[in-house]
């Protein structure tokens, strides 16, 4: 869906968000775990995405990946809307554990 997204990266420590090679999010430095968020207008079709991520000295790790698609709640990037080229959209591992999830729930 064509529009604009809003994109957020939660990071301890840095954190960077490429969307067509242009920085959308910006979460950099060491830091304990906080928000940055970037909005990007995307057209139809696939665009390359890329996360840079660092751990500082501390012991808390985290990274997470968040979106607001266009007129859409904020959500935790989902696996089914990442493409890696010449690899299947869901790796065959997270599609067995989705059906037994699945599976699970409905008992």
């Amino acid at each position: 869906m064509p529009g604009v997204y809003v994109f957020e990266l939660y990071s301890d420590d840095g954190s960077q968000l490429y969307i067509d090679g242009s920085l959308v999010v910006d979460n950099d430095g060491i830091h304990p775990g906080i928000s940055r968020r970037g909005r990007v207008k995307l057209g139809t079709g696939i665009h390359p995405v890329e996360i840079r991520y660092f751990q500082g000295p501390r012991h808390a790790i985290a990274l997470q990946w968040f979106y607001q698609p266009p007129n859409g709640s904020r959500q935790i990037v989902p696996p089914d809307v990442i493409y890696h080229p010449g690899e299947p959209q869901i790796p065959d591992a997270l599609k067995k554990l989705q059906q037994r999830l699945k599976r699970v729930q409905e008992e």
